[in-house]
């Protein structure tokens, strides 16, 4: 499957002032859709099919401030993130995801590892290149074993 074309659903508020981000993941030959907030991703989500989601697990509100998907800088730092993944938890055919983060460990992050659609838990110092090439070795491996 090498020449496959995944689609993958990049989550992540950063997005925004950094576009660049999705090209590494471009480079290694998937079709990138981003996201920039956490209801923006689930109205994606709930319209598109996806192979895969890298899913930044803290994100602003952004265009969301006044709503539900809104946060506070303190205790609900990572309510967007989790709501996401609780959403694609409940899907019927959920996408893998990729949990990104900048965080130190937290009891967040033991929720989101031992989510069962969570296959990695990745702290922002990384390649994006060498992470798009560990997505596509996981899906090619599943798309193979089908």
């Amino acid at each position: 499957m090498k020449n496959k074309k995944y689609r993958l659903l990049y989550i992540d508020d950063q997005l925004l002032e950094e576009p660049y981000l999705v090209v590494p993941i471009e480079e290694e030959g998937f079709q990138v859709i981003a996201a920039t907030t956490g209801k923006g991703a689930l109205e994606r989500l709930a319209k598109e099919t996806f192979d895969a989601v890298l899913l930044d697990n803290m994100m602003a509100g952004g265009e969301d401030e006044d709503s539900e998907w809104a946060y506070d800088k303190t205790e609900n730092a990572l309510r967007t993130g989790l709501m996401v993944l609780e959403h694609i938890e409940m899907m019927s055919t959920p996408p893998p995801v990729w949990i990104l983060t900048a965080l130190p460990d937290t009891e967040t992050e033991v929720r989101e590892k031992n989510s069962p659609v969570v296959v990695d838990y990745i702290r922002k110092e990384f390649s994006l290149g060498e992470l798009a090439r560990r997505i596509r070795v996981h899906l090619d491996h599943k798309e193979n074993s089908m």
